[in-house]
């Protein structure tokens, strides 16, 4: 039989696996944070301001930033919320 010191070390190791699973979805969510604030301040720098008079948008690089951003910051979200076994 199962002592009951070992069945709670089993339980805290469970607990402490499951929060652990967490740590990609929260660097998801910051590098996706991270992503999203360096499109917006290139496409407010003065080049950028110059490409979206010249030629209507920001350019690709800030719509690229927003776009990976978005995905990231998205699947962070779920994998936080995500209660998995």
């Amino acid at each position: 039989m199962l002592s009951l010191a070992v069945l709670v070390g089993f339980v805290k190791r469970k607990r402490v696996l499951k929060n652990m699973k967490k740590i990609p979805g929260l660097i998801c969510l910051v590098v996706g944070g991270l992503l999203i604030y360096w499109g917006y301040n290139m496409s407010q720098s003065a080049s950028g301001q110059f490409n979206n008079l010249v030629h209507g948008s920001p350019g690709n690089k800030p719509l690229l930033c927003y776009i990976g951003g978005a995905i990231l910051v998205l699947a962070g979200l779920g994998q936080v919320a995500w209660k998995g076994k």
